[in-house]
């Protein structure tokens, strides 16, 4: 961690080295990373979370299928009399699900990420807050219960589906009142209909969150909204779908490249920057 100074953003991210040195037990290496992180600004931090949750995402997919195949293996093994193979196969699943275990590297960005008052952090904390890791979640869940609720209809596009799917799980799960209330406050501006349906599901009391009759009614009253944005969000996903249906099949124009950061000049000249449909309440 010596090579610390001048390591400014490389393609936009974020050193390892600095950002591992935010944790440092030495003032001296903890304060000069500080600066750096400070210099780079939330930019350099967005595009590093998100290309740390890209890559994590890509490993997983991996893992998982090589765990499936050595589950398998393993099986196979007990079945045909070898099942003195099958101390090495649990071996190497375990290094497997510890490869999945969040780096520090990874903690540091989104804790710092954090930090900003940006909207644009709200799906990349997203991403952060579903690794389940006690330290981030301490760290993301308050900075979301406060972008959330300011959403905009024009920022559907810094949600994914997945992004959304996390959202509504902890929504739903209600381990944190107030971050299940503003899931329910955003989603009145960017629902998709799977948010929808489980708005209408907490409505009617289902879930944990239904339990609460204060979220039941928080559920009922943003429904009509989240509906309206469900609905735009699927007119200008139809507008942005190609015109060659046939040499392009169902895959959309995204919006924006994944790990690319849309600055607020880059979201003036967008083209169909808004959903079509009916402008949301503010």
């Amino acid at each position: 961690m010596g090579r610390l100074i001048n390591e400014g953003p490389k393609d936009g991210v974020i050193s390892p080295n600095i950002l591992d040195a935010l944790s440092s037990d030495k003032d001296e290496l903890r304060d000069r990373a500080r600066r750096e992180v400070d210099t780079a600004g939330v930019d350099a931090l967005l595009v590093t979370v998100r290309s740390h949750a890209a890559r994590r995402l890509r490993s997983r997919r991996i893992g998982i299928g090589v765990t499936v195949f050595l589950a398998s293996v393993a099986v196979y093994s007990v079945v045909s009399g070898h099942a003195s193979d099958l101390t090495s196969y649990i071996s190497l699943v375990n290094v497997l699900v510890g490869s999945f275990a969040l780096s520090q590297t990874y903690r540091n960005a989104a804790k710092e990420l954090a930090k900003y008052d940006d909207v644009r952090g709200v799906g990349p904390l997203t991403d952060a807050l579903d690794y389940n890791d006690d330290d981030v979640t301490a760290a993301v869940e308050p900075t979301l219960v406060e972008l959330l609720p300011r959403l905009k209809a024009s920022d559907h596009d810094l949600l994914e589906e997945a992004h959304r799917r996390a959202l509504t799980r902890r929504m739903l799960a209600y381990k944190n009142p107030k971050l299940s209330a503003a899931i329910l406050k955003g989603y009145e501006q960017v629902a998709d209909e799977a948010a929808v349906k489980a708005i209408r599901e907490v409505a009617a009391g289902e879930h944990k969150a239904g339990a609460d009759p204060a979220i039941r009614k928080l559920a009922a009253e943003i429904l009509p909204g989240a509906e309206a944005a469900a609905v735009r969000l699927t007119q200008y996903g139809t507008l942005l779908r190609p015109a060659d249906a046939s040499a392009l099949g169902d895959r959309l124009v995204r919006p924006a490249a994944a790990g690319v950061v849309a600055t607020d000049a880059d979201r003036l000249v967008r083209a169909a920057e808004a959903p079509v449909g009916e402008e949301a309440k503010g």
